[in-house]
């Protein structure tokens, strides 16, 4: 009974959140400019001082466990391999595997990763959660130019890769966060104290404006392409990435946040570089929508499970 209430705790309020901006979005209580504002405000300022708390705040004798990262980055890597053939068995125009490619396995595990991490482990065990997304984000950057490269989505010079790589606002939050817990530094009350509220406020404003972006009349035809990126992306992907972390022996903040990379939802960029690169964006936009929405269901299971299990 324990278990089933912390897994309604830790997925009701993001999905009781993402609803609510659904609902503010049909009422028209948001115009698409207004919520372009709301989503460069998330992902430029609010996440990345989450990321800088979570790091700044962390204990990194503790959540830097150089097999644990290199085992999850490894299964980041054999996944997008897998899920490649996946594509190509799938769907035959190639903007098209792009697209689910992309889907299947580009995770949103800044927003709602770091959600779940702070409801299931508390704000100050996030750490860990933290440096898998400082990490993981860019590794999700490059493979998803290079799926739509390999597919002929579009081009993307070496050099501007690096560039967004580089000035990317979750990882220059995070490693700002990691330097100054490096280095000891001391941030005075006067100025940590709206650098706290503002993080704090990132998860809730962060889902109600994923909620508001879902745009169901965007869902094309292609039934099956979207049936089976869901199931990989939410079933049988997490279920082969759990299987393997827990045969390794990894437990707690680390196996929840192995959980947490490969359960998450689509992540939303992926719309956007699709349209960028020339890649099918309405599949792109429909594996968002889909895996964002069944995801509150499957995110449930998987915590259920885990805790059930006595693993997290």
């Amino acid at each position: 009974m324990e278990s089933l209430i912390v897994s309604l705790n830790a997925v009701a309020p993001m999905f009781f959140m993402m609803l609510l901006g659904y609902f503010l979005k049909g009422i028209r209580f948001f115009t698409d400019d207004a919520l372009k504002q709301i989503n460069a405000l998330v992902f430029k300022v609010l996440l990345p001082l989450q990321l800088f708390r979570s790091a700044f705040q962390a204990d990194l004798e503790e959540v830097v466990n150089i097999p644990f990262l290199l085992w999850n980055e490894g299964l980041v890597l054999l996944s997008f391999c897998i899920l490649t053939l996946v594509s190509i068995r799938t769907v035959r125009e190639s903007g098209k595997r792009a697209a689910l490619l992309q889907g299947m396995f580009r995770g949103n595990i800044a927003l709602v990763g770091m959600a779940i991490a702070e409801t299931l482990f508390g704000a100050e065990q996030t750490g860990t959660m933290a440096i898998v997304v400082a990490i993981t984000v860019p590794v999700y950057n490059v493979l998803a130019v290079l799926a739509l490269e390999m597919f002929q989505g579009g081009k993307m010079p070496l050099l501007r890769i690096l560039k967004e790589i580089a000035t990317n606002p979750l990882i220059i939050g995070c490693l700002c966060g990691l330097i100054c817990n490096l280095i000891g530094l001391q941030i005075p009350t006067l100025l940590y104290s709206p650098m706290d509220s503002l993080a704090s406020a990132a998860t809730p404003v962060a889902l109600i404006a994923l909620g508001a972006s879902f745009h169901m009349e965007r869902v094309s035809a292609d039934r099956r392409a979207i049936l089976v990126g869901v199931l990989a992306k939410l079933v049988f992907l997490p279920l082969a990435a759990l299987s393997v972390g827990a045969a390794l022996g990894f437990r707690g903040v680390e196996l929840g946040a192995m959980a947490i990379t490969f359960a998450a939802p689509t992540s939303v960029s992926s719309f956007s570089m699709a349209q960028q690169m020339g890649a099918d964006a309405d599949l792109a936009a429909s594996m968002v929508v889909f895996t964002g929405m069944f995801s509150c269901l499957t995110i449930f299971l998987w915590t259920f499970a885990l805790l059930r299990l006595g693993l997290i």
